[in-house]
């Protein structure tokens, strides 16, 4: 309730500067109880259950309406980032392998032929 009081203070002094906030930035925002929000993290218990877990974050996905929110627990971003691990590591592995054995036999042509002058 703090930020209500301190942008209250602000647009007292600066009538026109509310004006111009409310066009550029404000309609960017969903308000709940007059302070706006564009995240919302939802800390839990780290003893939770998967299943209590799921079950809170379809609870909070039934209040989303359009097509632009998202709710993202903390196992499914760890998974994806392991994930991606994974594949540049294997990617990386596929790459050197490649470049050393091009190496190997631009150094076994380049000993042939220094060996046959």
């Amino acid at each position: 309730m703090q930020y209500i009081s301190l942008l209250q203070n602000v647009w007292n002094s600066y009538p026109k500067a509310k004006e111009s906030w409310e066009e550029n930035f404000a309609s960017q925002y969903q308000w709940e109880n007059g302070i706006p929000k564009q995240f919302v993290f939802v800390k839990l218990n780290p003893d939770i259950s998967e299943d209590d877990s799921t079950f809170i974050a379809n609870g909070i996905r039934q209040f989303f309406r359009g097509r632009t929110d998202y709710l993202f627990t903390r196992k499914q971003l760890l998974n994806t980032v392991n994930s991606v691990k994974v594949v540049l590591a294997l990617f990386v592995l596929i790459i050197s392998v490649i470049s050393m054995s091009v190496a190997f036999f631009l150094l076994m042509i380049a000993m042939s032929q220094n060996i046959n002058q």
